[in-house]
């Protein structure tokens, strides 16, 4: 949703508090970048404010009162309530990426993909999938997308009904993600957290309690992705029979 004239001049009055804290300003003084920085952990609102003449970035805006976001649900939850605020300046809203069902239509340009060194590291050589792996209805695959432009596999899957699956404790309902980036040059620039982030809240949205996933405890880049999107460390580096993997979880609020 893009912010008209009147709803950012009517936050501009809302927000007339700057923040007086000199070691609060001088940590804020970086650019917002509104095309690739959320808002928050789940909020697809990007908003450029100032304090004093300064640009805060996406994870200084966190704190702002929820009353002054009545058009992002996301926010109203996710972000708390503090006594002072930057005054906007401007909001525009970020491009969300697109999701689609992956088919065998889509077996050639994965396995091109997962030839790729930055991807077969981790993920391994061997061919993505079979008609017989796309009819599991314990996993869904998608092909990711920006303007039209497929970058990235992702896919989640139930967590239970594999076995003895290392993340069996978590509640009933609980999906695990598996994604990476394909087109080199979309790494690095912020894609990754996004489309993640963006997946999860869908799947927060239909009432998944917990989502999990298990990146290689050397995978140190996917583990800093993960992070960024609200993931954290939910035991030791275990042995499984999918490799060596680092627990991770992010929880529904």
């Amino acid at each position: 949703m893009t912010a008209n004239v009147s709803r950012n001049e009517e936050l501009q009055g809302l927000g007339k508090k700057s923040v007086s804290s000199e070691k609060q300003i001088e940590r804020q003084r970086k650019c917002c970048k509104l095309d690739q920085r959320p808002l928050c952990g789940r909020c697809w609102l990007g908003v450029a404010i100032t304090t004093d003449g300064y640009g805060l970035s996406a994870p200084d805006l966190q704190p702002v009162c929820r009353q002054f976001w009545p058009f992002c649900g996301f926010a109203r939850v996710h972000c708390r309530q503090v006594t002072e605020l930057p005054t906007i300046i401007s909001c525009q809203t970020r491009k969300d990426t697109n999701f689609r069902p992956a088919t065998l239509a889509d077996f050639d340009l994965l396995r091109l993909w997962q030839e790729g060194p930055h991807v077969s590291r981790w993920w391994g050589r061997e061919d993505p999938f079979d008609e017989e792996d796309l009819a599991d209805p314990r996993v869904s695959r998608w092909i990711v997308s920006l303007e039209q432009r497929s970058f990235a596999y992702m896919q989640d899957y139930a967590v239970h009904g594999w076995g003895e699956h290392h993340f069996a404790f978590l509640p009933e309902g609980s999906r695990g993600i598996d994604q990476y980036i394909g087109e080199t040059e979309m790494i690095g620039k912020g894609h990754g957290t996004a489309f993640i982030r963006q997946r999860m809240a869908e799947m927060f949205s239909r009432g998944v309690p917990v989502v999990a996933t298990d990146p290689h405890p050397e995978n140190l880049r996917a583990i800093a992705v993960y992070q960024k999107a609200g993931f954290q460390i939910a035991g030791t580096v275990q042995q499984t029979k999918w490799g060596l993997v680092l627990p991770m979880v992010a929880r529904s609020n």
